[in-house]
């Protein structure tokens, strides 16, 4: 009974110097979690802004899609008149 306390106790304290050792190592591994956790939310910010870049691409192809961004710009086709507020 006694050797096992003793053996217990030895795993014990070994597991705890193996522990203290690596605290660099855990720390690090924290550290790189994070950022990879901020470059994954970077990412997905880029990805929906290449979305958007596309969707408006794709739009000012379109002749309809051109006439509704001039319009939204302010230009008016020749012969129309600008509507005016009072």
């Amino acid at each position: 009974m006694r050797r096992w306390i003793v053996v217990l106790l030895g795993v014990l304290a070994a597991a705890a110097v193996v522990g203290w050792l690596n605290q660099d190592l855990w720390n690090t591994w924290r550290v790189v979690k994070s950022e990879e956790q901020q470059r994954r939310e970077e990412l997905r910010a880029a990805e929906k802004e290449h979305a958007k870049t596309l969707e408006e691409d794709t739009r000012a192809r379109s002749p309809i899609g051109r006439e509704e961004m001039a319009r939204e710009r302010g230009y008016i086709r020749k012969g129309e008149a600008p509507l005016g507020v009072d």
